[in-house]
């Protein structure tokens, strides 16, 4: 019995659909996409045979079994009723699945996450009346980035190999990332890294033209933002004070896009 026998005597379903694709395509399959818990499928598997399974399905061959002779032991305890040495998948690992599976999205997430803790967290620290007064605009701005992130996602998922979502999406991010800037102390800014981090995740949709697109349209929306800066602001400050910024976001840019080139890691089917 394959070691995908287990999952299907468990479940009635195959662990992989595999199709008509070919060996490379059935590996990049394995590699992107998570064997679906038995569990889910049935409700009346035991938690520790299901752990058995997934052992035997782990793609990284240092977390399965070193043997036969060992998941045979392991059967046997279950039989038994004893403790088995295979554990449930925790949270975490659920979490880091799930992240590869949509690295885009996760991200995009992540950085959301985080942005909004250190946003909470200064404005109740410092008690800036400045925050407080753009505390609304900016859990606007937050929610709608997350539930836009999520749409644009399903459009990805719907649309494999489609440019037009990705495209849809950066432009979302990067006009949000430039309201939210508009809103704060525009370039005076901490938040003015989030024009180089645009920059180096879009690495993460694995398109030249995307990289290429993002580094071009972030390195103009910081351009924008330190115009606005200047003219708004009676000390005119220096602009080439705000250059490496910029120029940041553009070397990050240039490095992803020859990166992806060289290595000619472009895909139709873009991550999500």
């Amino acid at each position: 019995m394959s070691i995908y026998g287990c999952h299907t005597i468990l479940t009635g379903r195959r662990p992989l659909e595999v199709g008509d694709r070919d060996v490379l395509g059935i590996v990049e399959q394995l590699r992107s996409h998570d064997i679906t818990p038995p569990k889910l499928l049935n409700r009346q598997i035991p938690r520790d045979l299901e752990a058995i399974c997934m052992k035997c399905l782990e793609v990284d061959p240092a977390q399965r079994y070193p043997g036969a002779a060992e998941l045979r032991e392991d059967l046997e305890r279950f039989a038994a009723g004893e403790p088995v040495t295979a554990r449930p998948i925790t949270i975490g690992r659920l979490a880091m699945r799930w992240a590869r599976k949509q690295p885009g999205l996760a991200v995009t997430w992540l950085g959301i996450v985080m942005f909004y803790a250190f946003h909470r967290t200064k404005m109740m620290v410092l008690d800036d009346i400045a925050i407080r007064n753009v505390h609304a605009v900016v859990t606007a701005i937050v929610f709608a980035w997350a539930t836009g992130a999520y749409g644009f996602h399903r459009l990805v998922s719907a649309y494999p190999g489609s440019l037009w979502p990705i495209l849809g999406w950066v432009t979302m991010e990067v006009g949000l990332a430039t309201i939210l800037m508009s809103c704060g102390d525009a370039a005076d800014s901490g938040m003015v890294v989030l024009f180089p981090l645009l920059a180096a995740a879009s690495i993460l949709r694995s398109r030249t033209i995307v990289v290429a697109y993002v580094s071009v349209l972030a390195t103009f929306a910081y351009g924008f933002i330190v115009w606005l800066s200047l003219h708004t602001d009676s000390a005119r400050l220096d602009p080439l004070l705000y250059m490496p910024v910029g120029l940041a976001t553009l070397c990050i840019g240039c490095i992803q896009y020859l990166t992806l080139r060289r290595y000619g890691a472009d895909r139709a089917k873009t991550p999500g």
